[in-house]
């Protein structure tokens, strides 16, 4: 059974005064007759039994609980809580920012193929004779075809053009020439010349062996080191053939070279050109800062932006491709956005995923980051660059909240307020000794963080009712109080933690609480510094946390009702309803209590009137109502008490309380032989059994003859 309780506020005090509650038996009907009369009149204002379920019922004090074991043994628990930030809080990943000035390296640009040919009626008239005049008169007939032999020098010819570039300097790259022979005889000895017609030089040069007809031979040469433009042509500086004796159809229009001109794996360092996205863009990593020594793994972004900004010294044309290549959302895939330059971006990073696992700053380094690709190219247009040309990049990771992260997330610290339980027990105490045989504090915490979390008490003190502060000597299984966390593999669980002090001397939980709960304490103040992390060896643990991450901490101040109480004094006031009073004359009470419990109770009552000026006390002196019953060596009542209590007030003596608004109830608790020789245990089976009675008598007004004029 768990149960409000307070258990020396019983307000049971209160109602054996609350003779306002009333009912009359009519002595003398004879009376009636008369317009005024004052019979005496009995008004039975209690009788019944109250048990501390009666009490349970009636308390609403929020902090307070009764706990009743399976032997009816009554426990008062206190309670106190405080809780923890959430993790998306206490985690914070700071702005980070990186500006990086990149000094554009060689560019890839397309691969290009260019396709050309030369009849063998072009290179004829290039010939000499008689070669020259054999070749072209043999035209669309059949005949035999002379040998050129040694080979001649045929001259220059236009070639096609590339479409990647108008003129650049090439890092690396290779041109390949490959000829098709679909002349009717050999080739030998050819020689072709690839020349930049603006620079006029010579950019190749391709030896080739013999080609027999229907045949093709290619040859390779490096453009390392050269600058060409597209503006091209050929030379052929040698070609020959060994002709043939057999006749053979000759077509000079038809019969030619196919000469195939192809650039690839093309880099250039500067020039005009035409480029694509480059297949090794300009990587670097933003590492990801803090202040607390954290090295991340793991990082789900609840939200969080990313701001881009660039500058460059080619021209407005540039696309820039950014991506972080370890950043990948659940749907929209890896972090990828492209602009132009000259835009300054904003982009959303809500739900995106960081992996930093493989993003080390430097090998063995705490510091993580975030993998930043920066990609560019010319947009299907030509630009011009040259050497040295730069890129300037200007990025910010900000407003971060996080979902999840782990890693060694270092030593964060957790703001915990200070909280206050309120000991009502005391409330009202003026003065006396209580004693609690075994008091305890019992702290309970549910921690939801993945990560070694260490606290200690900054404040632990108890506010005495009669002034003054006693601090808690912490017991040594609270220093450092070391709270359980759950592993990797319990995201969204929590671990608890269970501490005590007590009064156990040598025992791990010993504290001074015995004393303190002696001084009667009506505050117990607590505040925690807590930190994670604590011990150095923590930064080999994995650690974890999301954004709902917290822990929790319950503090209770159990009181189990087994000791004593000297001339412990307790004083409450409450207003009156003198309604009644005004038509009294006198009353007698007459109260008969039957006591299960282990307490004498001496009481007073005193009336006051509005200015608080004391008319008049209840029982003079004051007297104890309350007998203690009959207690076995286990602290036990086995035998109830009875006692009867009388309280006088004649007419003359009536009279003084009748403009009382208010009473002051003062009583005086003792358990039986306090405080030496017994301790007492109170039972939720205990009882009290009172009848409460007064005799009063009433001046009442009936209507007749004399108060005709009354309505």
């Amino acid at each position: 059974m768990k149960k409000q309780f307070s258990f020396l506020r019983i307000s049971l005090i209160a109602c054996l005064f609350s003779f306002l509650i009333y009912g009359c038996f009519k002595k003398d009907f004879d009376k009636l007759v008369t317009p005024e009369w004052s019979p005496d009149v009995a008004l039975p204002l209690i009788k019944s039994k109250v048990g501390v379920d009666d009490v349970l019922d009636k308390l609403d004090n929020d902090s307070l609980y009764v706990d009743v074991d399976d032997n009816f043994f009554v426990t008062l628990i206190y309670t106190g809580n405080v809780f923890s930030n959430k993790g998306e809080v206490v985690v914070k990943v700071p702005p980070q920012t990186f500006s990086q000035d990149v000094t554009v390296p060689a560019l890839d640009i397309a691969d290009f193929t260019v396709v050309d040919s030369v009849s063998l009626g072009t290179i004829a008239n290039s010939l000499q004779e008689p070669e020259r005049s054999q070749i072209l008169d043999s035209h669309d007939s059949t005949a035999s075809f002379p040998p050129v032999n040694p080979p001649q020098n045929i001259g220059s010819f236009e070639y096609g053009t590339t479409s990647s570039f108008t003129n650049a300097t090439f890092s690396s790259g290779d041109l390949t020439m490959t000829v098709e022979n679909r002349f009717p005889v050999d080739i030998i000895n050819l020689v072709i010349e690839f020349v930049d017609n603006q620079s006029q030089n010579t950019v190749a040069t391709f030896s080739f062996p013999p080609i027999p007809p229907g045949n093709t031979e290619s040859q390779t040469e490096s453009l390392a080191g050269q600058t060409i433009s597209n503006d091209m042509s050929i030379n052929i500086p040698s070609i020959g053939s060994n002709g043939s004796i057999t006749p053979l159809l000759v077509d000079t229009g038809a019969q030619k070279l196919v000469l195939t001109l192809e650039g690839q794996n093309l880099e250039i360092s500067g020039g005009s050109a035409t480029f694509p996205y480059q297949d090794d863009p300009f990587l670097d990593t933003v590492p990801f800062s803090f202040d607390k020594g954290e090295r991340l793994d793991h990082l789900i972004l609840k939200e969080g932006m990313i701001n881009y900004s660039s500058s460059n010294s080619f021209n407005n044309n540039l696309m820039i491709r950014l991506e972080i290549l370890n950043a990948e959302h659940p749907t929209l895939g890896r972090f990828s956005e492209e602009f132009a330059v000259t835009d300054d971006v904003t982009f959303d990073l809500a739900g995106y995923e960081f992996d930093f696992t493989e993003a080390e700053v430097t090998p063995g380094d705490k510091k993580r980051g975030a993998i930043v690709a920066v990609n560019f190219s010319s947009n299907g247009q030509e630009i011009s660059f040259s050497p040295g040309s730069t890129i300037t990049a200007d990025l910010t990771i900000e407003d971060v909240v996080i979902t999840y992260v782990d890693g060694y997330l270092g030593q964060q610290v957790f703001n915990i307020r200070e909280d206050t339980i309120s000991l009502n027990v005391y409330k009202n105490v003026k003065s006396g000794n209580i004693f609690f045989e075994n008091p305890q504090v019992e702290m309970t915490v549910r921690n939801s963080y993945g990560l070694p979390i260490d606290a200690d008490f900054k404040t632990l003190t108890a506010v005495k009712k009669l002034g003054g502060k006693i601090d808690f000597q912490k017991p040594p299984v609270m220093d450092p109080l070391s709270f359980n966390y759950p592993e990797i593999s319990d995201v969204g669980e929590f671990a608890n933690t269970v501490v005590a002090m007590g009064h156990d001397p040598g025992g791990p939980e010993h504290s001074n609480i015995r004393d303190i709960i002696a001084a009667s304490p009506i505050e117990l103040i607590y505040a925690l510094d807590v930190l994670s992390n604590t011990d150095p060896a923590d930064s080999n643990k994995l650690n974890f946390v999301t954004d709902s991450s917290f822990f929790e901490v319950d503090v209770e101040v159990r009181l189990p009702l087994h000791g004593w109480v000297k001339e412990f004094v307790i004083e409450d006031t409450f207003d009156l309803d003198v309604g009644v009073m005004k038509s009294m004359d006198y009353a007698n009470f007459l109260l008969t209590t039957i006591n299960w419990f282990p307490i004498d109770v001496v009481l007073q009552l005193s009336f006051l009137d509005s200015n608080k000026v004391l008319l008049d006390s209840l029982l003079n002196p004051p007297k104890r109502i309350l007998v203690s019953g009959d207690i076995n060596a286990d602290g036990r009542v086995i035998t109830p008490a009875e006692e009867v209590t009388v309280a006088k007030f004649p007419e003359d003596r009536f009279k003084n309380i009748k403009d009382a608004s208010k009473a002051i109830i003062r009583a005086r608790f003792e358990t039986k032989d306090a405080p030496v020789d017994q301790l007492v245990k109170i039972y939720s089976t205990y009882s009290l059994d009172v009848t409460l009675g007064v005799q009063a008598g009433l001046r009442i007004r009936l209507p007749g003859k004399n108060n005709e004029d009354e309505e």
